[in-house]
């Protein structure tokens, strides 16, 4: 299990939370948005300690952490919360707390409920008993109903820095290279990170990306690369985030902005690649990355999206020189 325990702690949401607690104008709705869950999750927990006032008292923070806090109820993390869920919310909401003044309902990935879910919950939601409160978590805000959008106070947790990222992986006896790699890789979410450094062929595939940008110059070595980008068994919808991110670092290079690279392990040989390509040939690289994650979601024939992909990079490296 990751330490999420500084990044929360130097976050802008954390300190937002202590800034309601401080004022006395805690929220009763809060919606957590991360791509990570695990994340939002250990931040909602830590969200609790304070909203209970048991940041000093060892044995409630402790069963906090152990899930088994009878005033901090969760739903969804092992399955998806249904309407029966719900409808245990509407009548649990009206016991008393057991050991504090108030209790706290964490419903995970509760953007995976349907609508009927999501709108059984809405008016306990909207108008619950005084001692009731909610942490919405959700990956996105596009899944839940506006109407639950609207009842509670948003807050969408920071993206993880790529040197806190790599911490938090070598903590967990993570090779040193492949820390450097995947942390970079990342998009400042975690899960993702660990996720890459846990795939024995994600350094392959990162190492065959490099290679791709560097050496594919035409339609004969587009050959070498195609059959490598669509075996079988390489997520298709990676190698499309990897090539975004590595194109991303090129253009900081080619724009000056050497500081914002992510790929910092690999500037060496992002330098030399940037070389061989022009800022307009790296914005339509971009655009084919997300047109690439666009057609495997609607096309079933991945195979052929990856090989129009790579023809497409090639006629942007050669047609929009310098």
């Amino acid at each position: 299990m990751a330490n999420y325990e500084n990044v929360i702690n130097k976050s802008k949401a954390y300190k937002m939370v202590l800034k309601d607690k401080d004022a006395n104008r805690l929220s009763h709705t809060y919606i957590l948005i991360s791509e990570d869950q695990d994340y939002a999750f250990e931040f909602a927990k830590k969200m609790a300690s304070v909203m209970l006032d048991v940041e000093n008292k060892h044995a409630s923070l402790l069963k906090i952490q152990k899930d088994i806090h009878p005033d901090v109820l969760l739903f969804g993390k092992d399955s998806k919360i249904m309407v029966a869920d719900a409808e245990k919310i509407v009548s649990d909401v009206f016991v008393r707390p057991f050991e504090e003044d108030k209790k706290i309902y964490i419903l995970y990935n509760f953007d995976e409920a349907n609508e009927e879910t999501q709108n059984k919950l809405l008016k306990t939601i909207e108008e619950p008993p005084v001692s009731s409160y909610f942490i919405l978590l959700a990956k996105a805000e596009k899944k839940l109903l506006q109407t639950v959008l609207s009842r509670g106070k948003i807050l969408t947790l920071d993206l993880i820095s790529v040197e806190d990222i790599e911490n938090m992986l070598q903590s967990m006896g993570i090779d040193g290279k492949v820390c450097k790699i995947c942390a970079s890789c990342s998009g400042g979410v975690f899960v993702r990170a660990y996720k890459m450094a846990t795939d024995k062929e994600f350094i392959k595939l990162y190492d065959n990306s490099l290679q791709c940008l560097k050496t594919m110059n035409s339609s004969r070595d587009v050959l070498k690369f195609a059959s490598i980008f669509s075996e079988k068994s390489i997520d298709k919808a990676e190698v499309a985030d990897l090539f975004m991110g590595l194109a991303r670092d090129l253009m900081m290079i080619k724009a000056g902005d050497t500081q914002l690279i992510d790929n910092k392990y690999q500037r060496k040989d992002l330098e030399e690649i940037a070389e061989g390509f022009s800022l307009k040939a790296l914005y339509k690289i971009i655009e084919y990355c997300l047109q690439l994650k666009e057609d495997l979601i609607y096309n079933t024939n991945s195979t052929s999206a990856v090989d129009e992909f790579l023809l497409k990079i090639v006629e942007a490296k050669v047609k929009c020189k310098m």
